[in-house]
């Protein structure tokens, strides 16, 4: 046995070093392989899958509780991540995404190489015998993976490449840790949340140093998390998945999630944004979020005095009240003032510039953008 375990991991050493050599090689040729990036990784994944399943054969992923509980616990920290960032693009912007054949096709191959890539890492680390060298092995190849596939997509300066591999280090750390004990399916869920979502749909641009640290963060609770020692009983519970209320909260969760997606996205009827300042105390205080009824032109001729609304002035979106209406050249004007401001706003507003009026507030929903938005202006 000790012989068949040395030959296996010596056979196990000499493949590492063959995809580590490829991936090296990919690297060197990055200016000439960049076009076809996408392809040159499908390919690398699949046919490293192939040759590691031909060679040293596939250990199937049994369902269990436990592992059940560490994707809900995945599940439920990368929905609350997801929250907080898109609070958090209140005070920058965000990314839109320009749909086409090109973008279309990248996704696809998206999806295929997380697919394969986390099936890898766990039918890897599966047969690896529990080995801390060949854990280690693994780790460093999907950090120089990481390094290797952004040299070849995106375009990276010192700073970028710094970001890169801090968060390159955490995340798979967290991703080889989890795909060993508790197998592949957390693993697909963060990266679905954090490396797909952003492709899928528009996402907050909340700058590379917030980026980073959200992530050394959301990387560091989430290893806390599933390390800790669990009690006998737990490990040896029937595999019936019962509810104790995980289920609720992440129905919950995703719900809100899709329904502050919707309202942020502003291709809706009713949009979601933040109050920046105490302008309008006490009605509307600092840090709290609105939701904004768009309005149509019609809509906006029935505007009164008295009204609150959200327009755009420089930028910026202000939401004070309407204190006077007035017509200049058959068109209607609007004199707008912050409740909790001694003298009306310099510009008067017309249509185009109107938004919406607000509806609804939640309080201090909108403070975190707030802050963050303060910290980067100074």
């Amino acid at each position: 046995m000790n012989y068949f375990n040395k030959v296996f991991k010596n056979q196990t050493y000499l493949f590492y070093i063959c995809t580590t050599s490829i991936l090296v090689i990919f690297l060197l040729l990055k200016d000439t392989l960049s076009s076809l990036s996408y392809p040159i990784f499908f390919a690398y994944w699949l046919l490293s899958l192939f040759f590691f399943i031909i060679l040293f054969g596939y250990r199937k992923n049994k369902s269990n509780y436990l592992k059940r509980q560490i994707n809900s616990t995945f599940l439920l920290c990368l929905l609350i991540y997801i929250i907080i960032t898109y609070l958090l693009g209140f005070s920058s912007s965000f990314i839109k995404i320009t749909y086409n054949l090109k973008h279309i096709i990248s996704i696809v191959y998206l999806v295929c190489l997380i697919i394969l890539k986390e099936l890898f890492r766990y039918t890897a680390l599966s047969k690896s015998l529990n080995s801390y060298k060949l854990f280690i092995i693994n780790f460093f190849l999907f950090v120089l993976y990481d390094l290797t596939f952004f040299s070849l997509t995106t375009t990276l300066n010192k700073y970028n490449l710094i970001a890169l591999f801090i968060t390159s280090i955490t995340t798979e750390l967290l991703l080889t840790y989890t795909s060993r004990k508790y197998g592949y399916v957390p693993c697909l869920t963060y990266c679905f949340f954090v490396n797909l979502l952003p492709e899928l749909i528009f996402y907050p641009d909340i700058g590379l140093y917030l980026k980073v640290i959200f992530s050394v963060i959301l990387n560091s609770l989430l290893f806390f998390l599933i390390s800790k020692p669990y009690r006998k009983s737990e490990m040896e519970r029937a595999n019936t998945y019962k509810n104790n209320g995980w289920m609720f909260a992440e129905i919950f969760l995703m719900l809100f999630v899709f329904v502050t997606i919707i309202l942020i996205s502003g291709k809706f009827k009713y949009t979601l944004s933040s109050i920046a300042s105490d302008s309008m105390y006490p009605e509307l205080q600092r840090g709290d979020g609105i939701i904004v009824k768009k309005l149509t032109d019609e809509e906006k001729d029935n505007l009164k005095v008295g009204d609150v609304i959200a327009f755009k002035d420089g930028g910026f979106i202000i939401t004070h009240r309407i204190i006077e209406i007035t017509e200049e050249d058959g068109k209607k004007i609007y004199q707008t003032k912050g409740d909790n401001n001694t003298s009306k706003d310099v510009t008067k507003k017309g249509k185009d510039d109107i938004i919406g009026i607000v509806k609804i507030k939640i309080p201090y929903i909108g403070y975190p953008s707030v802050e963050i938005a303060e910290i980067k202006n100074k």
